[in-house]
């Protein structure tokens, strides 16, 4: 019997010197570098799903269309911490991934992340519609979970309640 296929693969990583501020923090933006980067290993690693082969042999990729960010505790340089990304929704043209930020004995979320792709022809830019493959692809390691909120800010509220609870 196959193995299940992780949902929500997980990678440890260094807060990089360079990346933080005068504080010592992970600076804001860096955040979403170490988020994307995270997911684009988790793909390869957890899925064998390379992007820019896929992009290659379909003539179309993703494009952020927006992200939605909660810096809930900070990141210290040196500090290492395990980053989590599933996906959470997808529809013929898009995908949502949810990406989570937390100390390394994951007990404490230092952030959360929702980022809306777009997926489109890397010729014109335009909007494309996902093929059979890759529904199937995404159907196989979505997330979805009972009760998931529409909302990012009920979402951020009920992972502290959760952590609250585990605490």
């Amino acid at each position: 019997m196959p193995e299940p296929i992780e949902k929500q693969p997980a990678s440890r990583v260094a807060i990089r010197f360079q990346d933080c501020d005068p504080f010592g923090h992970l600076n804001n933006a860096k955040y979403l570098d170490y988020f994307i980067n995270a997911r684009e290993d988790h793909l390869k690693q957890a899925y064998g799903f390379d992007l820019f082969a896929k992009g290659r042999e379909t003539g179309c990729s993703w494009v952020v269309a927006r992200h939605q960010i909660a810096y809930l505790a900070p990141a210290n340089c040196g500090e290492d911490v395990l980053i989590r990304t599933s996906l959470r929704r997808y529809t013929d043209q898009g995908a949502m991934v949810e990406s989570r930020m937390h100390n390394a004995a994951d007990t404490r979320l230092k952030a959360l992340l929702w980022t809306d792709y777009v997926f489109v022809r890397l010729d014109t830019g335009r909007p494309a519609k996902h093929p059979a493959d890759i529904l199937a692809f995404l159907e196989s390691v979505l997330l979805s979970e009972e009760g998931f909120p529409a909302d990012f800010q009920a979402r951020e509220r009920a992972l502290a309640i959760k952590i609250l609870r585990e605490s």
